[in-house]
C-alpha cells in the first residue's frame, strides 16, 4: 500500500526505479556495498557492525570513527567485551558517552546470554536496548550480507523529496518508507538485477546522494533526478567531487574483523575515484 498522499503506485515504482538508476550513473565510480561485500565479506565483524552502528545515534562522523577506534582497542571482539567490561569501572565508561552506556551495557548482557555470538536475527537484535529496525538491518547487511535494507535520516528525506511528501520527520514513519522501498526491490528483481543494485545498495544511494547534494539545504544544480517532485532549480550537469573511493572508508575499515593493509586498502578504495567528470563543488561526506 502507497504512503497516503503519495502518488499511485506503479507511478513511484518507476519514479524510484529511475531514480536508482541515474544514481547509479552519477555515481559510477563509488564503490557499493554489494560491490565491496564481495572482496571483504568474509573478513566483516557482525560484533563491530553492531557496535558502530549503535553508537552512531546522533553521533557526528568525526567523533563516531575515534570513539570506535578507542572502544575496539580494548574491545576488538565479542570475548573480550565480555571479559573485560564491567559497568562501573571509570576508565571503560569514558569510551562512550553517558547516553551510549545503556546499550553497551545491554549488549554486553546478550552476548553472554547468546554465548558471544552474534545472531543473523532481526528479532533477537533488537532485544539490545537502543536498537530498533534500522540498526538491525545494518548488521544483518554489513555484518552478515543479507538482504536488508536500513533506512536512516538521510535517505528518507531524499525518498520524501522524490515523491514531493511532507516533512519526513513529521508525517512519516520510516518503517512505511523501508517497507514501500523493500516492495519495489521486490516487485522488480529482474530489473534490479540487470542494474546490478542490491537491496543495501538502494540505502547506500539514497544516503549519499542526500549527503552529498540533497541535504537539509538541497542543491538542485547539480541533482540529475529527473522525477524528483521537489525540485527548485534546473539541473546544471555537474556533479560533486566528494564521491571518491575515500569517503566511506574509516568507518567501513572499523567494522572488518582484521584490518586490511594499506596497500589492501588502496586497491579497495582508490583516492581518485570521483563521480562524474564535472567541476569541484563542495560537499558534506559524512558516514
Amino acid at each position: 500500500m502507497p504512503l497516503d498522499g503519495q502518488t499511485d503506485d506503479s507511478a513511484s515504482s518507476l519514479a524510484v526505479l529511475q531514480t536508482l538508476d541515474e544514481l547509479k550513473s552519477y555515481y559510477r565510480n563509488f564503490t557499493w556495498e554489494s560491490q565491496l561485500w564481495e572482496r571483504v565479506g568474509p573478513n566483516r565483524s557482525p560484533y563491530r557492525v553492531m557496535v558502530l552502528f549503535g553508537l552512531s545515534a546522533r553521533t557526528k562522523d568525526k567523533l563516531l570513527v575515534e570513539t570506535c577506534r578507542g572502544f575496539f582497542h580494548h574491545f576488538p571482539n565479542s570475548s573480550s567485551l565480555m571479559k573485560k567490561w564491567a559497568p562501573q569501572d571509570p576508565q571503560f565508561r569514558l569510551l562512550v558517552r553517558n547516553g551510549q552506556l545503556p546499550f553497551i551495557d545491554s549488549w554486553c548482557v546478550k552476548l553472554k546470554e547468546w554465548g558471544g555470538d552474534i545472531p543473523a536475527d532481526k528479532a533477537r537484535l533488537i532485544q539490545v536496548v537502543g536498537v530498533g529496525e534500522k540498526i538491525a538491518e545494518c548488521v544483518l547487511a554489513y555484518g552478515w550480507g543479507i538482504e536488508s535494507l536500513p533506512m536512516d535520516g538521510n535517505g528518507c528525506r531524499m525518498y520524501q523529496r522524490l515523491m514531493g511528501l511532507p516533512d519526513v520527520a513529521k508525517h512519516w514513519r520510516v518503517v512505511d518508507i523501508r517497507d514501500r522501498l523493500k516492495a519495489i526491490f521486490n516487485g522488480h528483481r529482474l530489473r534490479m538485477e540487470r542494474l546490478d543494485i542490491s537491496m543495501v545498495d538502494i540505502h547506500e544511494s539514497l544516503r549519499l546522494h542526500s549527503q552529498l547534494v540533497c541535504g537539509r539545504s538541497p542543491n538542485c544544480q547539480h541533482c540529475p533526478i529527473t522525477r524528483c517532485l521537489s525540485r527548485r532549480l534546473d539541473y546544471l550537469g555537474c556533479g560533486p567531487s566528494g564521491a571518491s573511493g575515500n569517503l566511506w572508508r574509516e568507518w567501513r575499515d572499523l567494522i572488518l574483523e582484521q584490518q586490511e593493509s594499506e596497500h589492501q586498502n588502496e586497491q579497495l578504495f582508490p583516492a581518485n575515484l570521483q563521480s562524474g567528470d564535472c567541476r569541484n563543488i563542495s560537499g558534506n561526506p559524512g558516514k
